[in-house]
């Protein structure tokens, strides 16, 4: 598969089922961008790509997905996206509970996604009014007519449900962080 590179998440996914069901991905490195990635692709330089997220694939390339051209082999989230769920999730493939677990603790940053945060000492009003607000953009008619038009779907990980996956994720025993530490490693 195409790779950007040894500490990507492409590389980093296809390690994770390497290790853990028996795959044999092997990623060709040096690509740079996702534009690049597909290209080598659509030239059969690679077999594939791992790690691309559905909304850039259906944004960006959706002629891959209307006219057949790639096959969807896998999922990589907590939950599968919306109307793929035909397409087994990585967690789902995994039977072993710590390998579920460190999936799980990998897979938190896409539900995240790319988070806003603040200070640790912001007051708990000031917090309140600024996740209203977030939120607030993220139901607003224009907002979301925009996205629609870039082809772009707006999901919102609220600021709780954050919380939320953090402190299940910094309880985890060590042993899964260790080894979530060594399958994330280049």
């Amino acid at each position: 598969f195409a790779s950007a590179g040894a500490a990507s998440g492409g590389e980093v996914y296809a390690k994770m089922l390497n290790e853990t069901i028996g795959t044999k991905f092997r990623g060709i490195r040096g690509y740079r961008s996702s534009p690049e990635l597909t290209l080598a692709m659509e030239r059969g330089e690679v077999d594939g790509m791992v790690g691309w997220c559905w909304a850039c694939m259906r944004a960006d390339k959706p002629a891959y997905l209307t006219e057949k051209l790639v096959i969807p082999l896998v999922q990589f989230g907590l939950a599968p996206e919306p109307g793929t769920e035909q397409t087994p999730t990585a967690i789902n493939l995994v039977s072993n509970p710590a390998d579920k677990q460190i999936f799980s603790l990998i897979f938190g940053a896409l539900a995240m996604s790319r988070p806003f945060v603040t200070p640790a000492d912001v007051p708990v009003e000031r917090l309140a009014a600024l996740r209203r607000a977030f939120e607030a953009t993220a139901r607003d008619a224009a907002f979301l007519e925009a996205a629609r038009k870039a082809g772009r779907d707006i999901v919102v990980f609220r600021g709780e449900e954050i919380d939320a996956l953090l402190a299940g994720q910094y309880a985890l025993p060590a042993e899964v962080l260790k080894r979530a530490t060594d399958l994330s490693a280049p």
